[in-house]
């Protein structure tokens, strides 16, 4: 059994900054209608949103909106990348 760790020397001290892993709010979510709202992001117009079915298949790709309808999606689960290059959300939206 080990009671303690010490570390010496930190090994990863060369990596600068690892890019935002986060998630946005979507909202409502579970949705009836496939309408889902986005908050605002600081440089949106940089950003695009794709969304995946669960088979990964891309069922959309767009610059990012505050607003997008999967109504001639079937009920399920989805979900959601938003990214410029540097910075990641990703999330799940259900679709019932």
């Amino acid at each position: 059994m080990i009671d303690s760790i010490k570390i010496e020397h930190e090994a990863f001290e060369s990596i600068s900054k690892l890019s935002k892993l986060q998630s946005l709010k979507a909202f409502p979510n579970p949705s009836y209608d496939g309408a889902y709202s986005f908050p605002a992001l600081e440089e949106e117009k940089s950003f695009n949103i794709e969304v995946y079915n669960t088979l990964g298949q891309r069922i959309l790709h767009t610059p990012y909106m505050h607003y997008i309808l999967l109504a001639r999606c079937p009920a399920g689960l989805y979900f959601y990348r938003v990214t410029n290059g540097a910075d990641l959300y990703q999330g799940q939206l259900i679709k019932e």
